[in-house]
């Protein structure tokens, strides 16, 4: 079962013209290093984002957005340092994505203007879908991906890919978007996975020999220990780690401490043990 209804009148939606994109590309990636993903609008974290210089790049909700633009009248740019680069993720809870057609989606992301948006989440999950069901998600998620790209050719905002899923087959879903939209980086949402690394691992191996991405932002993973076994592909990590690891939780943001976690994490990003020639071709039929 899927949580969105894409069916909605969407075709009404016009492009609009906000200028061509400032990539800012790093090493070849749209976003590497850590990606610090905040809960806003909030007071102390805002005045922590701002202030400190190690903090380059954020990652916010589609809510959290929406918030910021409806009830504070705040884009981007003015919420957040000019210099830093900003991610809207419609990864978030079922029950916000109900309540979030596309139309009004892409609205929020037109106002707020973020540099990247993962767009149009559909949940795919184990236990309670089936094959069928997950196709459907999946292939829900990759027609609203590439339907917010053909909107915001012209805007200020890129649009990135998500692969979906954990099966090979999953994956081949993706491929088509990919090459539609000529990109080879993409994004995974590893929240779910919890402290069961190996299991993620093997994903990412799935993911990586079907779809060899360039690079991948994974989101909900920071941690050493597992960054230091991942593949090399994984160039960014999106997470709220930061917010213990700077102080900020407890006695307030430390940017020392902050630019030192940062430091040593990113260490482990791009550099993981396993490499791509190691992964052998993984075929999982639909039903197997």
């Amino acid at each position: 079962m899927s949580f969105r209804d894409p069916s909605r009148d969407i075709r009404s939606a016009a492009s609009k013209s906000d200028g061509q994109h400032d990539s800012g590309l790093v090493d070849g990636h749209p976003v590497s290093g850590i990606v610090n993903r905040v809960k806003v609008p909030n007071v102390n974290v805002r005045r922590a984002v701002v202030s400190d210089a190690s903090i380059d790049t954020v990652m916010l909700s589609i809510d959290s957005a929406r918030k910021l633009v409806n009830l504070h009248r705040e884009t981007a740019n003015t919420y957040f340092r000019e210099d830093q680069t900003v991610i809207t993720t419609t990864t978030v809870h079922d029950d916000t994505l109900k309540e979030l057609g596309w139309l009004e989606e892409l609205d929020i992301v037109r106002r707020f203007g973020p540099d990247y948006h993962i767009p149009t989440e559909y949940s795919v999950y184990h236990s309670s879908m089936s094959s069928q069901e997950q196709e459907d998600a999946i292939t829900d998620c990759m027609e609203g991906t590439e339907w917010f790209a053909k909107r915001l050719e012209n805007h200020s905002t890129v649009v990135l890919v998500q692969a979906k899923g954990w099966l090979p087959w999953h994956f081949e879903l993706c491929q088509l978007t990919m090459e539609r939209l000529g990109v080879d980086f993409l994004v995974f949402y590893a929240t779910g996975y919890k402290a069961r690394i190996d299991e993620l691992n093997r994903d990412l191996e799935s993911l990586i020999s079907v779809l060899q991405p360039s690079g991948i932002l994974i989101i909900g993973k920071q941690s050493t220990r597992f960054l230091s076994q991942a593949p090399p592909e994984i160039v960014a990590a999106a997470g709220g780690r930061w917010r213990g690891k700077s102080g900020l939780e407890e006695n307030g943001h430390d940017s020392t401490k902050h630019k030192n976690w940062k430091t040593d994490v990113e260490q482990d990003l791009g550099s993981g043990q396993a490499t791509l020639s190691s992964y052998g071709s993984i075929k999982v039929k639909k039903n197997g």
